[in-house]
């Protein structure tokens, strides 16, 4: 990096880019900070076209604070093929993603939120945090095609549809349902008017021939317990995959 040339894009706010690998965007980031300040970004969207360890997430949420305003930046989305988990003992050691997503936290004015295909295990914790820390969220999108690296639960949710009043797409990979399905101990989460219409997309991702295994009624009952839980949503969809 000592002998490159930093980019010189003084006007540059929205960044939609597509890297082979972590150490690409890296570069790239550190390339575009301008000279003794951090660059105002409003979006970015980076696409990894690999897959991602937690070494290299790290090291780019590291390089994302120190190159990026956290007053600007309201659109955000990081996407990978997937996660190379670390092991102990060929046990996988899962990192959630609330204690390890948590600088992300510091960009205070997050309207659009989206990951895919991280080295995290996403659960209730960061789900809840999401709702209490961005109240500007309209867009929330939490998605994995690994079942064990979604902890989220339907109960997970209710923060959302109690907090994040103006949510209007909200996409979640859900690791896991309660058997059997019962009604909300306290009624409806979501009993207030919305500000917004919104959609809600629950992705259940399963092993093999899973799929095979889950029959009408079950299906109707899981739909059933996101309607009670986003009962003023204007579409709820539901998929296993």
């Amino acid at each position: 990096m000592d002998n490159t040339v930093p980019l010189e894009f003084p006007s540059l706010q929205h960044l939609d880019w597509a890297v082979y690998n972590p150490s690409e965007a890296l570069t790239l980031l550190l390339l575009l900070r301008p000279p003794d300040r951090t660059r105002e970004f409003k979006t970015l969207s980076l696409y990894y076209d690999s897959v991602i360890t937690t070494t290299e997430l790290n090291a780019f949420l590291d390089t994302l604070l120190t190159t990026c305003s956290t007053q600007t930046l309201f659109s955000f989305l990081l996407d990978a093929d997937g996660p190379i988990l670390e092991e102990s003992d060929g046990i996988p050691v899962l990192h959630s993603a609330s204690s390890y997503l948590h600088p992300l936290f510091q960009f205070s004015h997050i309207e659009e939120f989206r990951i895919g295909g991280l080295p995290v295990q996403l659960d209730d914790a960061f789900v809840a945090a999401v709702a209490t820390t961005w109240p500007r969220l309209r867009v929330l999108h939490l998605y994995t095609g690994i079942p064990m690296m979604s902890a989220i639960t339907p109960a997970g949710l209710r923060p959302l549809a109690r907090e994040s009043r103006r949510l209007e797409d909200l996409g979640v990979s859900i690791g896991s349902w309660p058997c059997p399905i019962l009604p909300p101990p306290h009624g409806h989460a979501d009993m207030g008017r919305r500000d917004v219409p919104l959609s809600v997309h629950v992705h259940h991702p399963v092993i093999g021939g899973s799929r095979s295994r889950e029959d009408g009624m079950q299906r109707a009952a899981r739909l059933q317990s996101l309607w009670e839980i986003f009962p003023n949503a204007v579409d709820v969809e539901y998929y296993i995959s």
